[in-house]
């Protein structure tokens, strides 16, 4: 099926706001995608859900920083080899898509990391 053939997936947010989000996302690639060669956006919808998945082919985060990934001024410079940075685009990021009823999550899988945002859909006509 070809790209013009795919049914929109329709979710409400704040265009500047949810740009916000994609961009500290891909940011983060930038700084920390030291070892790998790509980046990829997926977009699809499951059960009333649109998903958005940010994925890098660089190392993995430490483990023992993802249960504070998401937290304010937390950086992975011991995961990853970094440029600098606040530590504060994944707070804002998740603190963003929570005010739109979502989730963001991270996950290693398959070599690749995996940033997937989950948002209601909106059923547009």
């Amino acid at each position: 099926m070809s790209t013009k053939e795919r049914p929109a997936i329709w979710a409400e947010v704040d265009r500047k706001e949810f740009a916000r989000v994609i961009e500290n996302l891909l940011e983060n690639i930038v700084k920390y995608n030291q070892d790998g060669q790509g980046a990829w956006i997926t977009v699809s919808e499951k059960a009333g859900e649109a998903k958005i998945i940010v994925l890098d082919d660089g190392q993995a985060i430490a483990e023992e920083m993802i249960p504070v990934l998401f937290d304010p001024f937390v950086r992975g410079d011991e995961a990853r080899t970094s440029k600098g940075g606040t530590g504060l685009g994944l707070a804002i990021a998740r603190k963003i898509v929570r005010r739109l009823d979502g989730e963001l999550t991270y996950c290693y899988a398959e070599g690749k990391n995996q940033f997937t945002i989950q948002l209601p859909v909106d059923n547009r006509p």
